[in-house]
Order: C-alpha cells, then structure tokens, then sequence
C-alpha cells in the first residue's frame, strides 16, 4: 500500500482509513485512523475528516490487514 493524494479518496461513511498531514513549522506532522465525515458536526471535525481545520490530510491509505496470529 502507497500514500494516494486526499483528492482520490472515495470512502464510503464509516470507513475507516488512515491519513496524514505534513505538519508546518510550529507542529509535528500527523498520521490517524481517520474516517469520513459527510456531516461535519463541531470541533475537531472539518468537511471531509475527522480531522481538526488546521490539520486538514493532504494523503490517505487504506488500513492495513491486522497481523495474524503464529
């Protein structure tokens, strides 16, 4: 799996992905499991993510199949 550009994300409501945000110079860059959100509906939610105005993702990815067990 490869970063895409937030342009071509297409999630369905509730799915869950991660996605990332590069930072800027006074903050860390960011990577969350994040979900759509075609509703936004108070702090901390912008009108895609799930994600707070300033930290909009600029990239996502599918999550990754969790590990299986030995």
């Amino acid at each position: 799996m490869e970063w895409q550009s937030i342009e071509t994300a297409q999630p369905e409501r509730g799915q869950e992905v991660l996605t990332f945000w590069p930072g800027n110079k006074s903050r860390n860059p960011v990577i969350i499991k994040n979900e759509y959100n075609p509703k936004p509906r108070g702090i901390g939610s912008c009108d895609w993510w799930y994600s707070k105005p300033d930290q909009l993702p600029t990239h996502w990815m599918p999550l990754p199949a969790p590990p299986r067990n030995m």
